[in-house]
């Protein structure tokens, strides 16, 4: 279900966070919101995937979407790249 794979995405992300910032930063700055009929993602307040709208690449043969956690860090580099904030851990995110 797309709302544990989200929520499993979230602790991972906000856990590498917290890790490369050297535990002093408590910020996380990935968060989901649960509708009841919709799941949004948030990064650092901005939206940047929900389910409604899943931009994840589909593959037809699998019949899956691509994993959600690289598809956040992706959306999260565009954010920088816009120059919005300054936000360099996700660079290295391994997942």
């Amino acid at each position: 279900m797309i709302e544990q794979e989200v929520i499993d995405a979230i602790y991972e992300l906000n856990s590498q966070y917290y890790e490369y910032n050297n535990k002093f930063d408590i910020v996380c700055p990935f968060i989901a919101i649960f509708t009841g009929y919709q799941t949004i993602v948030k990064f650092f307040d901005i939206p940047i995937w929900n389910s409604d709208d899943d931009d994840r690449e589909f593959n037809e043969t699998s019949n899956e979407y691509t994993p959600i956690c690289p598809h956040l860090i992706k959306k999260a580099k565009e954010l920088q790249k816009l120059g919005i904030f300054n936000f360099k851990p996700h660079l290295t995110m391994k997942v």
